[in-house]
């Protein structure tokens, strides 16, 4: 999904934002990725490894959290950055849209190209969601309880 995040960015004419990837990853990936953002006219940034409070930093300096995976069933780091405050782009292919069944004023859904990404990534930026919203309903205990009820 990384692919399909910068060539989005990419599109954007006006106050293009800069990308942050955190994760490992190979050197040739991270010389792939380097390269295509640059193909792109993207900013990226690479950070292979981070301690708690330098991901929190990362968050909260950060006001969208773009989810280009495909086919994920649920990402924990979209309902992570969520609950720090951003606001979420992520694909119809993937489970985590169904966050916006929950946070439908922070999620924006794209279909899975770059131009629908790239128009989402806009709306996202331009609309101000400036609270963190409730994550008690997501601690592990509220959730174990609620599987343990099924």
């Amino acid at each position: 999904g990384h692919q399909l995040v910068i060539e989005s960015l990419g599109k954007i004419t006006s106050e293009k934002p800069s990308l942050t990837i955190v994760g490992e990853g190979s050197k040739n990936r991270k010389a792939y990725l380097e390269n295509y953002a640059k193909k792109n006219n993207v900013s990226l940034n690479i950070i292979s490894s981070i301690s708690d409070s330098q991901l929190a930093k990362e968050y909260l300096e950060s006001f969208t959290y773009v989810n280009g995976a495909q086919n994920e069933p649920f990402g924990l780091t979209s309902l992570e950055a969520i609950g720090y405050g951003c606001n979420l782009v992520t694909n119809d292919t993937g489970g985590t849209k169904e966050l916006a069944f929950f946070y439908k004023d922070k999620v924006f859904i794209s279909r899975n190209n770059s131009d629908d990404m790239s128009k989402k990534i806009v709306e996202s930026l331009a609309y101000n969601s400036e609270t963190a919203p409730d994550m008690s309903n997501f601690s592990w205990d509220s959730v174990a309880q609620s599987i343990d009820m099924l």
